[in-house]
């Protein structure tokens, strides 16, 4: 009779861990980020560089346990970067600049473990695994012009191309929670940490390049640095 009850009363206390334990998330985050530099490779010849990246992931994940996430995810990043350069003397001046707007769609799963049961202390940290399927799409365009100072001949060149590129790419984040209301979290999440991606299709690489393994980690830590808002249930 004993072992009865013990059993009948795990069994409760399981079920209403279960009850507790949130079992959809759903996310919505992402990141921005702007850089410009410029600098003088000579006295009359300046170049200059601008990038903006922004990038959004949403996320639906369903508990395992208290500790553990497993759901599907989105990642859209878009990148436009612009170089330019000016060189000038008595003669001529030449001008160039180059325009590269990448976007890429990634399409994964994920696994999340938070290091406390999830929901049950206002702070938590948690580490996530993302490996995904990205398509990239990239063009590039570049502009010269040149004129002449004493004959004001000029002339202007325009060139144009584009690239595809196919992979799959696991990537391992870390993050910490931030209970801000029932049910609301604040998330902030650092990507990248370790990666490795496989490129099997290469429209820009000849045939026997295409296929490339890369691995790399701790990329750039600010710039992969997502904020995030997440809602269970």
């Amino acid at each position: 009779m004993n072992k009865i009850f013990i059993i009948l009363l795990f069994l409760g206390t399981f079920h209403l861990g279960l009850a507790q334990q949130a079992k959809l998330l759903i996310e919505f985050g992402g990141a921005y980020n702007q850089a410009r530099s410029e600098g003088y490779l000579q006295p009359n010849a300046v170049q200059t560089q601008h990038l903006k990246s922004p990038k959004i992931q949403p996320q639906i994940g369903v508990g395992l346990s208290p500790h553990s996430y497993v759901g599907v995810s989105y990642n859209l990043t878009k990148q436009k970067e612009i170089y330019t350069s000016k060189f000038e003397n008595e003669v001529y001046t030449a001008n160039e600049r180059k325009e590269t707007v990448e976007k890429t769609n990634a399409f994964g799963v994920f696994y999340r473990y938070y290091f406390m049961p999830f929901n049950k202390t206002r702070w938590n940290t948690f580490a996530e695994v993302n490996p995904s399927y990205q398509l990239t799409k990239a063009h590039d365009a570049v502009m010269s012009t040149t004129q002449n100072h004493e004959s004001f001949y000029g002339s202007s060149t325009v060139q144009a191309s584009s690239r595809r590129q196919k992979a799959i790419d696991i990537d391992i984040k870390v993050g910490a929670s931030y209970r801000i209301a029932n049910n609301f979290h604040a998330q902030l999440s650092i990507r990248s940490l370790a990666n490795v991606k496989h490129t099997f299709s290469n429209s820009y690489s000849t045939t026997d390049e295409q296929k490339e393994t890369s691995y790399r980690f701790f990329t750039s830590p600010l710039s992969n640095t997502y904020l995030s808002l997440l809602f269970s249930i």
